[in-house]
């Protein structure tokens, strides 16, 4: 579970380790995408935590994140698409739809990439979030000279292992610094 990994000091929640902080956004990107609408705040709060505790060679990222305090006004008022859009680093290129059946797509791009990352979900929030973890999770991967992460609408994202984000509406407060 992301609680047991996320460690707290009196200054707020350390980074993760790299290959934890990995795993987790790839379990955060397959999640949000199978996730039911009324659990978007729960995976909100989850992204914003994850973004917050990057790894220190990735926390530059994410210099301009939302306060705990601000974000969960965010939530309270049900500004679930705001929400997830204050995620999103300046330089992010995306574009959120909603067919009429109800399915929302998210299309994201950051610059270090090439290709942008889409995903679908049951409402727009939760497929931005899946589609964020989705791009920085490539953006890692060229960053560190890897072959970039294949994109795409329906891409599969791997499997965890052991590190599921089963119950994110258990982080406690004290967690999402």
């Amino acid at each position: 579970h992301v609680a047991k990994e996320i460690r707290v000091t009196q200054k707020g929640a350390t980074p993760m380790l790299a290959d934890e902080w990995r795993q987790a956004l790839a379990d955060l990107c397959r999640q949000a995408a199978a996730a039911d609408a009324e659990d978007q705040a729960d995976f909100l709060r989850v992204a914003r935590t994850l973004l917050a505790v990057a790894p220190d060679d990735q926390a530059h990222r994410f210099a301009d994140l939302p306060s705990r305090a601000g974000f969960e006004i965010l939530l309270a008022a049900q500004a679930w698409e705001s929400a997830a859009l204050a995620l999103l680093p300046d330089t992010a290129g995306y574009l959120l739809s909603r067919s009429g059946d109800g399915v929302a797509i998210a299309s994201l791009v950051l610059p270090e990439c090439s290709e942008d990352v889409c995903a679908q979900a049951s409402s727009p929030a939760l497929a931005m979030v899946s589609a964020l973890a989705g791009a920085i999770m490539a953006a890692v991967v060229t960053h560190a000279g890897g072959m970039p992460v294949r994109s795409g609408y329906g891409r599969d994202v791997p499997a965890a292992d052991g590190f599921e984000i089963d119950e994110p509406w258990k982080l406690a407060p004290v967690l999402l610094h």
